[in-house]
């Protein structure tokens, strides 16, 4: 394989989770779900919010960008989950590739330059609907108490390819 480097944006997710609110539920996917107390299935995920919309640059735009660059899509390297009495922590890291010089990370904020518009997102946590989850979309609103970190890495194709699977 090429040993060219490919950029890649790295989020580390630590949810915290009361158990009053959500319960754990079996799940055939690779993440883990939650019930919430509405009878909703989850599970933890990032979202990408517009934080610069206008009434010609909207909400639809700005999910459309991500969606025809990025896939919509932050893949799952790694979850762990811990519990304890009254919580349960999620910690999850998502990798979303990086190759468009339009877009750059800047702590956790995501910036895209078109020609026409500077769209600005801020990432921040989320908990989305199983078979509704992608990275522009918060369909419920919910807010997640926890923590997330967002980087850029360089990383080989070899490495790329392992993350996908």
């Amino acid at each position: 394989m090429s040993d060219d480097l490919y950029e890649v944006i790295y989020f580390d997710q630590h949810l915290i989770l009361k158990k009053s609110l959500y319960e754990q539920v079996p799940h055939s996917g690779l993440n883990v779900a939650f019930s919430s107390n509405e009878g909703v299935i989850l599970r933890p995920h990032i979202y990408f919010r517009p934080i610069n919309m206008t009434d010609t640059f909207n909400e639809y735009k700005f999910s459309e960008l991500i969606f025809e660059c990025y896939e919509g899509m932050a893949n799952v390297v790694s979850q762990l989950v811990e519990e304890n009495d009254e919580e349960v922590h999620v910690i999850t890291r998502y990798f979303m590739r990086h190759d468009d010089e339009n877009g750059r990370l800047l702590g956790d904020k995501f910036i895209y330059k078109t020609e026409y518009y500077t769209f600005e997102y801020q990432i921040e946590n989320s908990l989305v609907p199983i078979k509704s989850a992608c990275t522009p979309l918060n369909p419920l609103g919910l807010s997640c108490e926890g923590t997330l970190e967002c980087w850029v890495a360089e990383i080989t194709l070899d490495k790329y390819f392992s993350l996908l699977r």
